[in-house]
């Protein structure tokens, strides 16, 4: 199965000079708990609902005056349209992410891909895998 046959399409994205209320607005709104920041059409980083809570929340920024550049993640990894889901799944795991950002054969912004994306469309082993790679060092053996 390929990247484009269960990614989401149609992602909306955020400005760096966005307040981070606005962006918590629109995650509340849509449901959502990522954004993509681009400036100037070019993807710069991801500000995500953890972001927020841990970089302006708990550290007592206001959110109607922090803008989303200075809490965002700046690295923006992502995989292509075309490649095969368990080999995004292997950068996923590798890089520790949940998410990736999706680019088309012209290198073109086209959506995202997630672990939620992956639970819905694929079995529960690749499923678990993923779960468990992704967060085995957030979360120590117990």
């Amino acid at each position: 199965m390929k990247v484009s046959d269960i990614m989401t399409y149609n992602v909306d994205y955020a400005s760096p000079s966005d307040s981070v209320q606005t962006v918590s607005e629109r995650m509340r709104d849509e449901n959502i708990g990522v954004v993509p920041v681009f400036e100037n059409e070019q993807p710069v980083g991801l500000i995500t609902d953890r972001d927020i809570t841990i970089r302006a929340v708990a550290e007592g920024k206001d959110p109607v005056q922090t803008k989303v550049s200075e809490i965002m993640t700046h690295e923006v990894i992502f995989c292509m349209e075309n490649m095969d889901v368990e080999e995004a799944v292997r950068i996923m795991e590798y890089k520790k992410i949940r998410r990736l950002l999706v680019k088309n054969e012209n290198n073109e912004f086209t959506g995202i891909l997630s672990i939620g994306d992956i639970a819905m469309s694929m079995t529960r082993e690749l499923t678990g895998e993923v779960l468990q790679e992704v967060t085995g060092t957030a979360f120590p053996q117990r």
